[in-house]
């Protein structure tokens, strides 16, 4: 009964309801992550730190690995979490990626262009705010 919009059902004499429309929609950020052999723990640790970051911020994600593909909306870190328990190394598809995490020597995360360390951003000398506008 809340959904029927009464002024214009009073004017056709007929109940005409409302379409839902969600009150915003929720950001959607697309990570690609891949490691280097041996590696695999590292871009686990790095793309779930910058992963539940954004969640934390109210940023949906959709993380792509050498394993596959999880979609997590806010909330829901633990999806996030499982997927990245089991990763192994090698490459993932990067095909529209805003942000993109690969563990080698040194594992560095490229946002909006810009790459840097987690190294930084774990040690508190950068956070993913600063790195997404810069």
């Amino acid at each position: 009964m809340r959904d029927v919009h009464w002024k214009t059902s009073a004017k056709r004499d007929d109940l005409i309801v409302q379409p839902f429309r969600a009150d915003r929609e929720t950001p959607t950020v697309r990570l690609a992550a891949s490691a280097d052999p041996g590696r695999a723990d590292a871009m686990a640790e790095a793309t779930a730190s910058v992963g539940a970051a954004f969640l934390g911020d109210g940023v949906s994600v959709v993380v792509s690995t050498p394993g596959g593909r999880v979609e997590a909306s806010p909330g829901e870190r633990d999806r996030l979490l499982e997927h990245l328990a089991g990763v192994e190394s090698g490459p993932a598809s990067t095909d529209g990626a805003d942000v993109t995490v690969h563990a080698g020597d040194d594992t560095e995360i490229a946002i909006a262009g810009e790459r840097i360390s987690f190294d930084r951003l774990r040690d508190g000398r950068v956070t993913p705010r600063e790195v997404a506008t810069a």
